[in-house]
């Protein structure tokens, strides 16, 4: 289990807004809310393939991500199953969200495998989502995805060759290429 912080945006936002939340938070994925309730993980690749294909809004990125239910949906289940424990865990969890005990993790364990996921939804504020993921490896292939670049002019201008830095000249125009 792992624990990643990372912007949360609306469906109605651009590509462009995901692009600048990543960038603004140096992280390489973004968690959009399409509905109450409804979250749905992008990495860095995605926002760049959907710049390429020439989509605008973030809601045209839809089947792409990975779903990533909030964890809330099974806490009827958890609580009647669970009682105190599953208290616990929240409280637990509120006062450090990285807590990394046996038996929260067993907790969050149980809740993914009711929800089928890999990923869920500890928490969505404002502009913040917090993302528990099943195995620390999930989070680790998050954080340690390749950059994407697109160029500061024209974002379906992607780089050539690769890996690109930022700040490098676009192959195309006379833009330089920004990266997430």
């Amino acid at each position: 289990m792992d624990i990643l912080d990372l912007p949360l945006l609306r469906s109605k936002n651009t590509l462009e807004d995901a692009f600048q939340a990543m960038q603004r938070a140096g992280v390489h994925a973004i968690v959009i809310e399409a509905g109450p309730g409804e979250y749905t993980l992008y990495l860095n690749r995605d926002i760049g393939n959907g710049f390429t294909k020439g989509k605008k809004l973030l809601k045209e990125l839809r089947g792409v991500g990975l779903p990533a239910p909030p964890l809330g949906a099974f806490e009827d289940k958890v609580r009647s199953a669970l009682g105190p424990l599953a208290t616990a865990t929240e409280e637990a969890l509120a006062a450090d969200p990285h807590v990394h005990h046996g038996i929260h993790e067993s907790v969050i364990g149980s809740a993914l495998d009711a929800l089928g996921a890999q990923y869920a939804v500890l928490t969505a504020r404002d502009r913040e989502v917090r993302l528990v993921t099943r195995h620390e490896s999930q989070a680790d292939e998050v954080r340690a995805a390749p950059l994407v670049c697109a160029c500061s002019v024209d974002r379906q201008h992607q780089p050539v060759r690769t890996p690109t830095t930022p700040g490098t000249p676009c192959d195309f125009c006379d833009g330089q290429y920004e990266c997430i």
